[in-house]
């Protein structure tokens, strides 16, 4: 019979892989939900009144509540993020935890969370969208300006600002600060996927000798680069560097790296054992033949 945990350990790769990638389209479907609702009270906000009419007291009523808008935006977007990426921790540690333990035999235990680890991720994160929302604003702002100096209409200004398309698509200034916050959400929320892997392969390794981790390449963008397509199944100690494109990343979206190197990157990093230590003990051997069953190694 073909090597049960060789195949085991295939298939929780696998399985790691195809949920580390669904954690993106779950992100933006709930940035996108945000985006529209923010966009939708600063529409119907700037509709109140045709910006022929506008005097200092409304301009700055219009400022103060693009301003609230856009802050409950950003409070919003960064919890949902926070929330994904505490998720993004959990589900990462168990993956590497679950591969590593079909592959040695072994018994699963509950990884630790590295709460301190995540709370500065989940900082860092909120500073990012904080920073976004509060220049998108001053953006909205000045177009509403221009708008009252140059004596344009109500329609010419929601174009400006920009209205949401078929598919979750916006346009105008709303279309920048859409890309801006799904690159900040997904791009974070993979960073903390990566730090939990490379932490649990770290922990795994000093019980299972030989455990590397593994640069993995994800076929996600039309272009992709060049040096992450080399950089697919590089094995390194887990306290080694990868080198990709001329840089050392201790994993995808390293921010020790450069920004082309690292932003909006899809790679993982993942558990690695070498063909040897997927074969069965010699107990598991003498278990199986006491069944009456052979074993046929097979490389994962």
């Amino acid at each position: 019979m073909a090597d049960s945990r060789a195949q085991a350990y295939a298939q929780q790769l696998a399985l790691l892989t195809d949920r580390a990638r669904a954690l993106t389209p779950e992100a933006r479907t709930r940035i996108v939900k945000l985006l529209e609702e923010a966009n939708r009270e600063i529409l119907a906000d700037v509709a109140k009144s045709n910006p022929e009419s506008y005097n200092a007291a409304r301009l700055q009523a219009l400022k103060a509540q693009i301003d609230r808008v856009l802050s409950e935006f950003g409070k919003q977007a960064s919890a949902q993020v926070n929330t994904l990426e505490q998720k993004s921790y959990e589900q990462a540690a168990l993956s590497v935890d679950a591969a590593v333990a079909a592959g040695t035999g072994s018994v699963l235990v509950q990884p630790v969370v590295d709460r301190a680890a995540l709370q500065v991720v989940q900082g860092y994160t909120a500073d990012l969208i904080g920073g976004l929302t509060h220049d998108m604003s001053a953006r909205i702002n000045a177009a509403i300006q221009r708008a009252y100096l140059g004596g344009s209409n109500l329609q010419q200004l929601v174009e400006q600002i920009g209205t949401t398309l078929e598919g979750g698509k916006f346009s105008g200034l709303f279309s920048q600060v859409g890309e801006r916050a799904m690159s900040i959400a997904t791009n974070e929320i993979m960073r903390v996927h990566s730090l939990a892997s490379v932490a649990r392969i770290g922990d795994l390794a000093t019980r299972h000798p030989g455990l590397k981790k593994r640069w993995k390449h994800i076929p996600v963008a039309m272009v992709p680069r060049i040096g992450h397509l080399l950089a697919d199944g590089q094995d390194r100690d887990p306290g080694e560097p990868f080198l990709v494109e001329g840089e050392e990343l201790m994993y995808p979206r390293d921010p020790s790296g450069s920004a082309e190197n690292t932003i909006n990157c899809h790679c993982l990093v993942i558990p690695h054992l070498d063909d040897d230590q997927l074969k069965p003990t010699d107990q598991e051997r003498q278990l199986l033949k006491s069944y009456g069953l052979s074993v046929i190694t097979q490389a994962a």
